[in-house]
């Protein structure tokens, strides 16, 4: 899936808004869509090395070696979420191999509480899944994410439901407030279909011309290397991955020897952290 790679610069890059008005019921579910396409954008970084390894350089140990080691042994990571210090949410991943021996699946859920510019503090969860091919090309990406309203009376939760089928370059997703469909949309994973979708929603087509600008220049750099973490008062030998864009690190990862993912940093401060 190359198509969220491509607005990561260009969300990162946006000025801060006001919210006002209806925007504001509107933000909760934008915000929400953005910070699980966070996760998906950091773990499809990942993936898109292996996808395209002539644009990857030599590396002490090939990225692919650790994501094989997270599928071979199929260990649960747990994860605390953290942002300067304070417990936020937490984080879950589950690497399977189905009876099939030729499919991979990663299974994700979480939760995460965060106070929002113009709204009070809100907790989201997630779950979901993402299939591989034996040779770790994405097929299928599958999640469900919600806003929750703290059991207030007069506000229902409101979900996301993302699909997409990279067979077909497809994808759907509905939103719902409670059970009121507030939106649903089909469309082509494609630049012509991403710049439709764009059309409907009201905004400046000519976004798309700025996101192509932006994916045509330097791609994310992948590297793996031997290292060491220390977790409860003991040194591990580990293996850490790191994505970079224009000389920014953008995630850092330590992968235990049995695959289990013991501590990540991102770019935007948080940390997660093995329970």
């Amino acid at each position: 899936m190359t198509f969220p790679l491509r607005f990561l610069p260009t969300l990162l890059d946006r000025p801060a808004v006001s919210f006002s008005g209806e925007w504001r019921f509107m933000f909760p579910r934008l915000a929400a869509v953005l910070i699980t396409a966070f996760w998906v954008i950091m773990w499809a970084l990942l993936i898109r090395t292996e996808l395209e390894p002539e644009g990857a350089a030599l590396r002490e140990v090939p990225v692919e070696h650790v994501l094989k080691l997270m599928f071979h042994h199929q260990q649960a990571s747990d994860l605390a979420l953290r942002a300067e210090g304070k417990l936020i949410g937490q984080l879950r991943l589950l690497p399977r191999v189905l009876p099939d021996s030729k499919t991979r699946v990663l299974g994700f859920s979480g939760s995460l509480q965060l106070r929002l510019p113009g709204a009070t503090r809100q907790r989201f969860s997630w779950t979901g899944e993402s299939h591989f091919s034996s040779v770790l090309a994405l097929q299928r990406l599958d999640f469900d994410l919600t806003v929750h309203q703290g059991g207030q009376l007069d506000q229902a939760d409101s979900e996301l439901t993302f699909a997409y089928d990279a067979g077909t370059k497809q994808a759907r997703y509905v939103v719902k407030t409670g059970q009121v469909v507030i939106d649903r949309r089909e469309f082509a994973a494609t630049e012509a279909g991403l710049t439709d979708l764009i059309k409907q929603a009201g905004l400046d087509p000519s976004m798309m011309q700025t996101v192509n600008s932006k994916a045509s220049g330097t791609p994310p750099k992948i590297t793996a290397q031997r290292s060491t973490f220390r977790i409860h008062s003991e040194e591990i030998e580990t293996l850490l991955l790191s994505v970079e864009y224009n000389e920014q690190t953008m995630l850092q990862v330590h992968v235990s020897q049995l695959g289990q993912v013991l501590h990540a940093k991102t770019v935007l401060g948080w940390t997660l952290e093995s329970d």
